[in-house]
């Protein structure tokens, strides 16, 4: 059995909240690079393009749940949702694209030589954008959690990159007025390192869930039924993520007698049960097979 009601209306609201984010990311984006641009710094600017590229994240981000909020069809019976995988690994993409980017972009500096200008300007928008991100962050990891958005929680980790950014550009500001104009080179390396970092971790999980990897360990769903005798013997459990949601299948060995009205009863105890304990389960499958004489009972060997 499945549910999609209350998905869908998570979705809705994940649209919401990227799009009040995507507001904050071009306000900073569009700031540090004005001020990495006025101050000559290689570090900010680069930290500015790595905003902008949150923006862009977030945009995809939009894309992939409102696909994703598409509800099923005849092509698409268990919904959309891996459209907001795909929307993941594409915000990924364009992370190790930036990734690369700033660091050719230090390695040309390195050869050209130069020395940014520290001011008022770069350092007081660099404090702002740090405080900025390090909010909408949160939230829109808080968020990401309560509404078991993938893209959300993808989309906040690269928001919550701005922040360690933010505070590495802050350091290479000391260390030039401090007469290190090399500082500024090495953190922009560093910006890219982090950028392309952030990449990685939504590849592998995007791939973990293409890959049908396990989403709930089989002996949890198992260990829910030890002492409910009266539900069968559960066994052959699996289970499979398609991003936010979990789908179950497994097998019940019942007494051959039972009624097809008894074992019906028995199957949607199971699912409550299984849904009881794993809230992000939308559909499971029970399969009933006839128990054997002696299958429920403990050998003298095992007691």
């Amino acid at each position: 059995m499945r549910a999609t009601g209350p998905v869908i209306d998570n979705l809705a609201r994940a649209r919401r909240v990227l799009a009040g984010v995507l507001f904050v990311n071009v306000a900073v984006a569009v700031a540090k690079v004005a001020a990495g641009a006025w101050a000559g710094s290689l570090a900010l600017t680069a930290d500015g393009w790595h905003s902008a590229l949150d923006s862009v994240s977030t945009v995809v981000g939009l894309i992939g749940v409102t696909l994703a909020a598409a509800p099923p069809d005849r092509e698409h019976p268990y919904g959309h949702r891996r459209f907001e995988v795909a929307a993941a690994l594409l915000i990924a993409v364009l992370l190790l694209a930036a990734a690369w980017g700033v660091v050719a972009q230090a390695v040309a500096r390195l050869q050209s030589g130069g020395s940014p200008v520290v001011g008022t300007f770069p350092v007081a928008v660099t404090i702002a954008s740090l405080v900025l991100s390090a909010i909408v962050s949160r939230w829109e990891s808080q968020a990401g959690r309560r509404l078991n958005s993938r893209v959300l929680l993808a989309d906040a980790g690269h928001t919550r990159s701005d922040v360690y950014t933010s505070l590495a550009v802050l350091l290479s500001f000391v260390f030039v007025r401090l007469g290190y104009p090399g500082a500024d080179l090495a953190v922009a390396g560093l910006v890219g390192a982090v950028i392309a970092r952030a990449g990685y971790h939504i590849v592998r999980d995007a791939i973990h869930v293409l890959s049908d990897r396990v989403a709930i360990d089989a002996d949890h769903v198992t260990a829910l039924f030890e002492r409910r005798p009266e539900l069968g013997i559960i066994d052959g459990v699996r289970s499979r993520s398609n991003g936010s949601e979990i789908y179950v299948d497994l097998q019940v060995r019942l007494p051959g007698t039972m009624s097809v009205d008894e074992s019906h009863a028995i199957t949607e105890k199971i699912e409550r049960v299984i849904r009881g304990a794993f809230p992000n389960v939308v559909d499971i499958v029970v399969h009933v097979e006839p128990e054997r004489p002696g299958e429920g009972e403990k050998s003298p060997e095992g007691s």
